[in-house]
């Protein structure tokens, strides 16, 4: 979250399951059996505090204490939180910290007072079918006018990224197991 002046904000820890209703989100999910799509990318351009998470957590359920830490929800923990296990990676220009999105993992507000300037990328391969986190952008945004002012090579990427997301447009598809 970015506030009006551009600093940021902190928001809780969570795994990237924010489009799953909570009702829904299974806890086998968060395992090396479960069939996942998706791969995040944080490239700092200035020294960043910002990026925490817990090493391991996207291979296993959550631990008691960490659910005491989400404190009831499957979402999003209180900004407050202090999560067992947190480590604060810290990169600095031109570094960058790769992670599968199903790593508990939070931004934090940046407590040395330096304007975060980082990339935050996804990553989903065409050869499968993707994840919820594929999801998270509004494809109302990109309208014909939008694309038609982007250079030719991006116009390229957004109009397939486009098809894709119409070749499956139900988000809750992408949590139900595969049958057989």
């Amino acid at each position: 979250h970015v506030g009006i002046d551009g600093d940021f904000l902190a928001n809780g820890w969570h795994r990237d399951v924010l489009q799953v209703p909570q009702d829904q989100i299974d806890e086998a999910m968060f395992s090396a059996d479960w069939p996942h799509n998706n791969v995040q990318l944080n490239l700092a351009l200035y020294e960043d505090h910002c990026f925490w998470a817990v090493n391991g957590s996207h291979n296993r359920k959550n631990t008691p204490a960490e659910w005491a830490a989400f404190g009831g929800t499957k979402h999003m923990s209180p900004i407050e939180a202090q999560m067992p296990g947190g480590v604060e990676l810290v990169l600095k220009p031109g570094q960058a910290a790769l992670y599968n999105n199903n790593l508990i993992h939070r931004g934090y507000a940046n407590p040395v007072g330096i304007p975060r300037r980082t990339l935050h990328i996804g990553y989903h391969s065409a050869l499968h079918p993707p994840t919820f986190h594929f999801y998270g952008y509004n494809l109302d945004k990109l309208t014909p006018g939008f694309t038609a002012s982007l250079s030719p090579k991006v116009r390229e990427m957004v109009e397939a990224h486009i098809a894709r997301r119409r070749a499956f447009p139900d988000v809750t598809a992408t949590y139900r197991r595969p049958v057989g």
